[in-house]
C-alpha cells in the first residue's frame, strides 16, 4: 500500500508542524524589520531632532539675553560669542520624504546662518536670522527647513 495514508493523524501533525514553524520564523522576521524600521530607523534622526530644537531654543534665549543688555538684538550671531555661546550650534535636520514615514532625508549638518531683511526659509539648511534694524522681524532666527518634523510641524514656524 504504497503511497495510501493508513493514519490520517499522521498527514495533519506534519501539517501542523510546519504551520507552527513557519509562524515562529514569520515571527522573528516581522520582529526584525519592526525593530529595524521603527526603532533603529528613527533613533538618529530623532537625536538630532532634538539636538536642533535645543539649540534653537538656547540661541533664542542667547539672543534675548543681548538684547537686554545692549537694548538692541545682535546684527550677527557671531556677536554673541564668546560671552552667550561658545560657538554656533549645528543644525541636523530631518524629514519625512516618503510614505508612512520609512523614508527620511535631511539637510547637511550646519551652523550656516543666512542673513536676511525678511523672515523666511529656502530651505537650504542651517539657520535663518533676521538682521535688518528696520525690519519688524529683527532679532528673529528660525530653522532653514520649510518640511515638517517627526510631530508634523514644520521646521520654520517653531
Amino acid at each position: 500500500m504504497r503511497g495510501m495514508i493508513t493514519n490520517p493523524n499522521e498527514n495533519v501533525s506534519g501539517l501542523q508542524n510546519f504551520v507552527k514553524g513557519a509562524v515562529v520564523i514569520g515571527a522573528i522576521i516581522l520582529s526584525i524589520v519592526w525593530f529595524r524600521v521603527f526603532i533603529m530607523g528613527h533613533a538618529i534622526p530623532a537625536h538630532r531632532m532634538g539636538d536642533t530644537k535645543t539649540a534653537l531654543g538656547n540661541l533664542r534665549v542667547c539672543i534675548s539675553l543681548y538684547k537686554d543688555d545692549h537694548r538692541a538684538p545682535p546684527t550677527k550671531l557671531d556677536d554673541l560669542i564668546p560671552r552667550y555661546l561658545q560657538s554656533i550650534p549645528s543644525t541636523g535636520v530631518y524629514y519625512e520624504k516618503g510614505l508612512l514615514g520609512w523614508d527620511w532625508d535631511s539637510h547637511p549638518v550646519t551652523d550656516h546662518v543666512r542673513y536676511v531683511s525678511i523672515l523666511q526659509a529656502d530651505d537650504a539648511g542651517g539657520w535663518v536670522y533676521v538682521n535688518d534694524p528696520h525690519s519688524p522681524d529683527f532679532g528673529k532666527l528660525i530653522v532653514n527647513c520649510t518640511h515638517q518634523d517627526f510631530h508634523g510641524l514644520r521646521w520654520d514656524q517653531q
